[in-house]
């Protein structure tokens, strides 16, 4: 098996061989790879985890204990800068997920690229979100304090806390 495998990949290189000789000397073989340009959120991966902290809200349905839960929502980023398709992958929980899919389709993003035509870009976004229980310093506790919140990416990870 190996040596047939062998021997076909050797043929099929010799007959590539005897192709580039067939062409004109003048012609260059040249190989081109073309990768697409991938949608981005204008300012960076750093401002969306501003925008997202900014404007997230806090669902009454938190407890009022410090915890942290991580989640993975996956979303399209379509030809026209507009996320679609959110799907939540692994849950946050609390109503946190519907208030993260809420958030991205606020946003708008500079489409993805390939070959010189837009294209929809599917994205997965993990992120972690850390809640800390009232404190005497916060003694209404129908108003829990702002979330610490971490979104996790490629680029790393940058921790960002919300001041009221």
């Amino acid at each position: 098996m190996r040596y047939t495998a062998a021997m076909i990949l050797t043929l099929l290189c010799l007959y590539g061989q005897s192709q580039k000789k067939a062409t004109s000397n003048s012609e260059e073989n040249i190989f081109h790879c073309i990768f697409p340009v991938l949608a981005e959120f204008p300012g960076g991966d750093a401002a969306l985890r501003k925008f997202i902290m900014n404007e997230f809200n806090q669902p009454a349905e938190v407890p009022d204990s410090s915890f942290e839960k991580k989640g993975i929502v996956q979303f399209t980023i379509s030809k026209n800068g507009k996320v679609s398709s959110c799907e939540i992958i692994d849950t946050l929980g609390y109503c946190c997920d519907e208030e993260i899919i809420r958030l991205l389709q606020l946003t708008r993003w500079k489409p993805a690229v390939y070959e010189g035509k837009r294209i929809d870009d599917h994205r997965r976004l993990p992120y972690t979100i850390i809640f800390e229980k009232s404190t005497a310093d916060n003694p209404d506790s129908s108003t829990l304090p702002a979330p610490y919140a971490t979104i996790k990416n490629a680029s790393g990870e940058i921790e960002m806390i919300k001041q009221n």
